[in-house]
């Protein structure tokens, strides 16, 4: 005989032992056509069945405990891992430089370098003795000039001045009165750039090397050195002109305080950058 009864959504089948064989309780034979024992019997497994139906319940109350548990930690790690990616995007940034190129529009092709912007190298007259020395690299796309109000009564005349540059020298492929271009680099380590070398450290990775730049020793004009690209660019159409502005000279050596050897009299300068 089979009791069929649901249980939290289960349909759940109890086996009754055949009522119609005799069975002992007690040294006691009941028979399966006593009322009172088959209501017995019965009333046993109801007892079972709900005790069956609470244990049911309690396992399925832990199970959903757990699983609210699970989830929880599965947040958790999510936050972490989210954390852990802010931090390594944080490093990439911290340890990121820039630099320019000089004589060049594009950057080295590598997974670590971007460019930043192209444009044109400036800066101050090269016979003038005032304003800034730094080379710049000014981009093709400025913004909007600042409004003239904004500098109340200041005279026009009371200012620095800004230029394009120029190459003072015939170099590969170009010559005299090229205009200069630039890019600024951006790359995921620290950059050095190292006046009398054309090969990094150990290491060290090369962004690129060429020819040690500055503005003539004897104008009036200084200008910081810079690492001129060995395989330098020109501006198109800007070949023939010569507007001067800030100007791009190799840099010869003299012994002296220089020693020589190792370095060699009156040769020109090499240059590289490198970044690790």
């Amino acid at each position: 005989m089979y009791l069929i009864k649901l249980i939290s959504g289960f349909v759940v089948i109890f086996y009754l032992k055949n009522l119609t064989e005799s069975a002992e309780c007690d040294s006691k034979r009941l028979l399966f056509n006593d009322p009172q024992s088959i209501q017995t019997l019965l009333a046993q497994y109801e007892t079972k069945l709900n005790s069956y139906e609470t244990k049911l319940q309690s396992q399925g109350s832990m199970i959903q405990k757990l699983q609210d548990k699970m989830t929880a930690k599965e947040s958790t790690i999510k936050q972490l891992q989210d954390k852990i990616s802010a931090i390594e995007n944080d490093s990439v940034s911290a340890g990121s430089s820039t630099y320019v190129r000089w004589g060049r529009k594009t950057c080295v092709n590598d997974n670590y370098t971007e460019l930043v912007y192209d444009g044109n190298a400036g800066g101050s007259y090269y016979n003038y003795p005032g304003s800034g020395v730094d080379y710049l690299c000014l981009p093709h796309n400025p913004d909007s000039p600042i409004p003239e109000s904004k500098l109340l009564s200041t005279s026009k005349l009371s200012s620095g001045l800004l230029y394009g540059s120029e190459y003072q020298m015939n170099f590969n492929n170009i010559r005299y009165d090229d205009v200069v271009p630039c890019a600024v680099c951006r790359v995921q380590a620290s950059v050095l750039m190292i006046p009398g070398k054309s090969t990094c450290p150990t290491d060290w990775k090369i962004q690129y090397n060429g020819i040690l730049s500055s503005s003539y020793y004897n104008y009036p004009g200084a200008s910081n050195f810079v690492c001129l690209d060995g395989n330098p660019e020109y501006i198109a159409g800007t070949r023939s002109h010569n507007d001067d502005g800030k100007l791009f000279f190799h840099v010869r050596t003299r012994c002296g305080s220089l020693e020589c050897p190792p370095y060699v009299n009156d040769t020109i300068v090499p240059c590289v950058v490198c970044a690790k």
